[in-house]
């Protein structure tokens, strides 16, 4: 079991092309992507698999590049092939990856992760 007292965040290594990093991403069950990632990363993953089009929660329409990339939670060895969309300032995980995980919010003070039994 993955837990971190840094609620509701978990940490993630993340992978596109030959660039890795690993960061705390809020686990954001609103979102039923993948993963974001700050903008600013999309200079470090070179070309987009292509240029998407979002609506932010705020109405507001943009285009944001994304790539195939993958992501990994250490602590339970999960690792999965994941759209990383490339916006905003914040590290985000979405429901595409936490649908398939046990996550426990745990009281407001930690997250717990854990591998589904069927995985």
């Amino acid at each position: 079991m993955a837990v971190s007292n840094a609620y509701p965040y978990i940490t993630l290594q993340l992978s596109v092309g030959s660039y890795s990093l690993s960061f705390d991403a809020y686990v954001d069950s609103g979102f039923e992507g993948h993963v974001i990632v700050p903008a600013n990363l999309a200079e470090n993953f070179g070309m987009p698999l292509l240029v998407s089009a979002w609506v932010l929660a705020d109405g507001k329409a943009i285009h944001a590049p994304e790539y195939l990339g993958r992501v990994a939670v250490p602590d339970i060895d999960f690792e999965a092939v994941v759209r990383v969309a490339c916006l905003g300032e914040e590290f985000l995980l979405g429901r595409g990856i936490l649908d398939r995980l046990r996550v426990t919010f745990d009281c407001g003070r930690r997250l717990a992760v854990e591998r589904c039994s069927s995985q």
